[in-house]
């Protein structure tokens, strides 16, 4: 034999299919490919095929490695998002917001088969696997319907009706594109020709979406997210048109909406509060990707995202920095007496002379952070409090009974009596007599303790100037004696201040108030 007539094939087997995906000289070469695809360990199989092509020009072949693994389709399901987009028209589902919903919602199914969001609503053949996956995507239309249903004007039943009805014509539309005969393919990297040569097959407007047709037709073949990323920079090249560059920007901003393609992306981060800042420093165009192996395709979209020319990336970077920032995840899960110094750090570097990197969202999601550390107005967690010097028991005991005996109403709570609920309306604040009370949240499915308050604390003060719903929920640790205060009460109080302090005590009140709102607002994912 020949050796210029022998090769080796190593090939994946993904979508019920095995795919050739590199080639080699040498068995030896092939073998080492081989293992290290399978060291994935998201690879469902692999194997060598040994191809020597014989003096008629035909070919035999022979497998000489193989090793396949079974689909783990039952720890495939739906990821119970709290919160999901509302889409009016078709040409919403093609959306950001639309797609970052299937992200995480659909999330352990995209880490299995390597597809983004745009790949599965631009591909048929990708889009109709997932909706004959076992019960994946109907639950997933009942999950969406279920929290669209309760919004104004809208019910379960008509939002599940509309979301199938839906993604039925988005599979019925690429399909008709897809077999349409002038429809052109991609010729090597060159996506420019491919969005000239769809004027015509596609409808005035909608070239956009021919092209991302024809590309996600050549895309669902990379197997590594990656691959998909160095597919993308390669297309783009140096200085990309514009149009060009739109129909890359949504693809690249799903990228970094999946977990599994951002760490791919971003290379090793040592904890939350350096990935923070990594993504700060990536929109910025300071990311240097010097721990990543896709520093080459990071070298081509860092320059355009810092002059603002990927801006659904950019979205999706600050979306991702907002959900870690109101998220549990600790910032230095190696070392929890490191937390804070962590947040300081991560807040030195979100926070500039222009005011907060990314906003309004990533200013609430360091104050929820800074609250869970440090206690919501001011009130210390309990480690704190105990390093501060305590007033004199008896002149606090004096006080607090001043307090009780001046005419107003005083309630006894149980321990564990719940005193009020995370949502409902709000008409009185509460200051601590006796015993102790525990201020929490629910974010994502997950209790978050906010602060544990003592005697002569008071909380619940929203309610006495604003009409907003209690934004945490309260129960006694402790048997617990309250002071009641109403809001009429407390008008009462500030009228009687001399004119400087009223104005000074509004002006605290508003703004306090209105950091409320904004962390309310982007807690649960409402516009301000």
């Amino acid at each position: 034999m020949n050796g210029k007539r022998v090769f080796f094939e190593i090939q994946t087997f993904a979508d019920d299919r095995w795919t050739t995906v590199e080639l080699r000289e040498t068995e030896a070469m092939a073998m080492t490919v081989a293992r290290g695809l399978l060291a994935n360990p998201r690879s469902r199989g692999v194997q060598v095929v040994r191809s020597w092509k014989r003096a008629d020009g035909l070919a035999d072949e022979t497998v000489i490695f193989t090793e396949k693994r079974e689909a783990p389709t039952a720890e495939i399901s739906i990821v119970p998002i709290t919160d999901a987009t509302l889409c009016s028209d078709i040409y919403d589902f093609y959306g950001l917001p639309s797609r970052m919903t299937i992200n995480r919602l659909f999330r352990k199914y995209i880490d299995a088969v390597f597809l983004t969001p745009t790949e599965l609503l631009h591909n048929y053949r990708a889009l109709h696997k997932i909706q004959s996956f076992g019960t994946l995507f109907s639950a997933g239309v009942e999950r969406v319907s279920s929290l669209q249903g309760n919004m104004p004007g809208q019910t379960f039943t008509a939002r599940r009706d509309a979301l199938y009805a839906i993604t039925d014509k988005i599979a019925q539309r690429g399909r008709k594109l897809a077999d349409h005969p002038k429809l052109p393919l991609l010729d090597g990297n060159d996506l420019a020709g491919v969005l000239d040569a769809v004027v015509g097959v596609a409808s005035p407007g909608r070239e956009a979406y021919a092209a991302l047709v024809v590309l996600c037709n050549e895309l669902v073949k990379e197997r590594s997210w990656l691959g998909k990323f160095a597919r993308l920079a390669k297309l783009a090249g140096g200085d990309p048109r514009p149009d060009v560059l739109a129909v890359l920007d949504g693809l690249v901003a799903d990228l970094v909406g999946i977990a599994a393609a951002f760490q791919d992306i971003m290379g090793y981060q040592r904890n939350l509060a350096e990935t923070l800042c990594a993504i700060a420093d990536l929109c910025e165009g300071r990311f240097s990707g010097d721990r990543s192996d896709g520093r080459e395709p990071l070298a081509v979209f860092v320059p355009l995202l810092a002059a603002g020319r990927m801006p659904e990336t950019r979205l999706a970077l600050i979306d991702r920095l907002v959900r870690q920032l109101m998220g549990t995840q600790p910032l230095d899960r190696h070392d929890p007496s490191r937390e804070k110094a962590a947040f300081r750090a991560v807040s030195a570097r979100l926070a500039g002379k222009d005011g907060v990197f990314g906003g309004a969202g990533v200013e609430a999601g360091l104050r929820k952070r800074e609250l869970a550390l440090f206690g919501p107005g001011g009130a210390p967690p309990p480690e704190v409090e105990a390093r501060q010097p305590a007033l004199d028991p008896r002149q606090r005991a004096a006080t607090l009974a001043a307090l009780a005996g001046d005419g107003s109403k005083v309630q006894d709570y149980p321990a564990g009596s719940l005193i009020f609920r995370e949502g409902e309306a709000a008409d009185r604040a509460y200051m601590v007599l006796a015993g102790s009370v525990e201020i929490s949240t629910e974010y994502k499915g997950a209790h978050v303790m906010l602060a544990r308050l003592a005697e002569g604390a008071i909380f619940g003060e929203l309610a006495l100037f604003s009409a907003m719903p209690r934004t945490a929920s309260a129960v006694s640790v402790t048997g617990c004696r309250l002071r009641l205060i109403e809001g009429g009460e407390m008008e009462q109080r500030v009228e009687a201040l001399d004119p400087f302090c009223r104005h000074w005590v509004s002006y605290l009140i508003d703004r306090i108030t209105d950091l409320s709102e904004r962390v309310t607002a982007t807690a649960t994912g409402e516009a301000r």
